[in-house]
């Protein structure tokens, strides 16, 4: 909320764009499923076959569910700088995203997971090893050395990025749209004022109503609109 805050500070809600569709929960309900179910799957099992549910998380939480959150993170830390996103945004690597973001983001702590370019390249491309005895794995990826990590400390990972993007930042934006935008800027108050005309039957009252409302809404999004319409 502090990122999103500090963007809107410069070009009011210039972040709504971007925080809508975490609004959609049927959009999102397939993307947050498979991750939820395997999560299941780990707690449930052991050995070879938890090794296994481990590997396929990690090749089911990158894409799209955590490259999504990314590009949203990575885009308001340029708007909370009032500046354009880049144009390359949306051609970006995972791997170069995660970096990029958490390199922008330190002042941010707990936005990016900076090991997860690592995890989801190892995994993706199978260059890891994994240690039946002590349930761990060795895990590397290009002009990255090899790391030891436990299962149990991949699997944390895998678990605070399922967290952020299904729980943590869905709600964020709930809380964003309802208060920022629906309440403190008084959209609240005038649907409120229209019901009655809303609510009458007349059809002319109900248009008067609805045109108002819309213009309200207009002129709440104009900065944003301008900013976007002058930097295309």
């Amino acid at each position: 909320m502090n990122l999103i805050n500090k963007a809107d500070e410069n070009i009011e809600y210039v972040s709504l764009p971007f925080i809508i569709p975490f609004l959609d929960s049927e959009r999102n309900f397939i993307l947050f499923c498979k991750p939820i179910k395997l999560l299941e799957e780990i707690n449930n099992s052991n050995g070879e076959r938890r090794k296994n549910f481990v590997v396929e998380l990690f090749r089911e939480i990158p894409q799209p569910l955590y490259h999504n959150y990314l590009q949203v993170v990575w885009a308001l830390s340029y708007l909370a700088e009032s500046k354009m996103i880049p144009k390359e945004t949306k051609q970006k690597k995972f791997g170069s995203l995660v970096y990029d973001s958490a390199t922008r983001l330190k002042d941010f702590p707990g936005l990016v997971e900076s090991k997860m370019k690592l995890l989801r390249n190892s995994f993706a491309h199978r260059n890891f090893e994994y240690n039946l005895g002590d349930d761990s794995f060795v895990v590397w990826d290009d002009n990255i050395p090899k790391e030891k990590m436990t299962a149990d400390e991949i699997i944390k990972i895998a678990k605070d990025v399922t967290i952020m993007c299904i729980e943590t930042f869905p709600f964020t934006a709930q809380l964003y749209f309802l208060r920022n935008f629906y309440l403190n800027s008084g959209l609240l108050d005038i649907s409120l004022e229209k019901i009655p005309a809303l609510t009458s039957g007349n059809p002319l009252e109900i248009s008067k109503a609805e045109n108002e409302l819309s213009d309200f809404g207009k002129l709440l999004t104009e900065p944003m609109r301008n900013f976007f319409q002058n930097n295309q």
